[in-house]
C-alpha cells in the first residue's frame, strides 16, 4: 500500500499493479522490489474498494503518476489502526493480520489455495503450510463427497 502510485492503478481492470515495496532503512526511503517474483503481480478489486481509492485520489490535487499515494509511514498506519480497533472494542492486532483475515475469509469462500497465494503474491505451498489450520474439516467433507459418489462419477 505505501509504495502505490497512481500509475499502478490498472482502471480498466478495476486492478492494481504491485511490483514494489516501500522501505525506509536508515532514514533513508524507497521503493524495492517484493521479496519474490510471486510478489510481483495485478490485484483486481472490489468495485467498492476501487470506487473509494479513486475518491481518495481524486481529492489529492495535483499528484503525479510516480508519486506515492499514501504519504504516512507504517507505524503511524499502525498506530491509527491500534486506537480503531481499541474505540470498537475489539483486540489489538496488527494490520498486516488483515492479510491472515483476507486469507481467512477466501479459504471459507472456497477459493482454491493457487488463486489465493496468486492474489496475495505468495506461494501456494506457502499458503498451505501457513493456512492449513483453517482445513480441520476437509478429510470428512471429502469422505462425505465421495459417499454421494460410490456408484461412480458421470463426467
Amino acid at each position: 500500500m505505501l509504495a502505490l502510485t497512481p500509475a499502478k492503478i490498472l482502471h480498466e481492470k478495476k486492478a492494481l499493479k504491485i511490483d514494489g515495496t516501500y522501505h525506509v532503512i536508515k532514514g533513508k526511503r524507497s521503493v524495492g522490489p517484493p521479496k519474490s517474483e510471486n510478489g510481483i503481480r495485478e490485484v483486481p478489486l472490489p468495485d467498492f474498494v476501487y470506487t473509494e481509492l479513486i475518491e481518495y485520489l481524486e481529492a489529492i490535487h495535483g499528484i503525479q503518476d510516480n508519486e506515492r499515494i499514501f504519504y504516512f509511514s507504517k507505524s503511524a498506519v499502525n498506530r491509527e489502526f491500534h486506537y480503531i480497533t481499541e474505540l470498537c472494542g475489539n483486540r489489538r492486532i496488527r494490520v498486516h493480520d488483515l492479510r491472515h483475515s483476507h486469507v481467512s475469509m477466501l479459504i471459507k469462500l472456497g477459493y482454491r489455495t493457487h488463486a489465493i497465494a496468486d492474489r496475495i503474491g505468495d506461494t501456494p505451498e506457502e499458503v498451505g503450510k501457513t493456512y492449513a489450520h483453517l482445513y480441520p474439516d476437509t478429510a470428512d467433507e471429502i469422505a462425505g463427497e465421495l459417499n454421494k459418489h460410490q456408484s461412480g462419477f458421470n463426467f
